[in-house]
């Protein structure tokens, strides 16, 4: 991610997992993306890791090799802190992935591609998967950026 309208997620790292804790719905959710990505035991890229939460769990539970970037110099603090050994983490944006062409056979983006410019994230996704690679995108509907409770506060989003 880019500066500009992007939001500081910076001063919330060190409570960012407090404040969306995974629950049953992110647990369906992340079964859903393992399964349509074909993520299980690939080499996957985490493009918006944050504090790593989704990187653990593909590594953990779908057995995959995870690169996660982030760029927040504090949340990839934080995910440095948390991952499992053989997780790596990196600051980063998503712009200029700092990857080798064709490096990772998936790249994942949860919930950040409304924060990207898409269609430079994108063609760094593609440039960096492998020609018979996935990228897998999860993210709001649509409506939910119309009806989001937050939005009197954060109007940009």
């Amino acid at each position: 991610m880019t500066a500009g309208n992007v939001p500081d997620f910076g001063g919330r790292a060190r409570v960012y997992d407090t404040l969306r804790p995974p629950d049953a719905a992110w647990w369906d959710a992340f079964a859903a993306l393992v399964d349509l990505g074909d993520l299980r035991g690939r080499r996957v890229l985490d493009v918006g890791c944050g504090t790593g939460r989704l990187a653990t769990a593909l590594a953990d539970e779908a057995r995959a090799r995870v690169w996660g970037i982030d760029a927040s110099s504090e949340m990839v603090a934080v995910a440095r802190e948390t991952v499992p050994a053989g997780v790596g983490v990196r600051r980063g944006d998503a712009e200029r992935l700092p990857f080798r062409d064709g490096w990772f056979d998936r790249v994942v983006m949860s919930l950040v591609i409304h924060l990207l410019d898409r269609p430079s994230a994108l063609a760094e996704a593609r440039r960096v998967v492998s020609n018979d690679g996935r990228v897998a995108i999860s993210t709001f509907h649509p409506a939910h950026f119309e009806s989001y409770w937050l939005n009197p506060y954060f109007p940009s989003i």
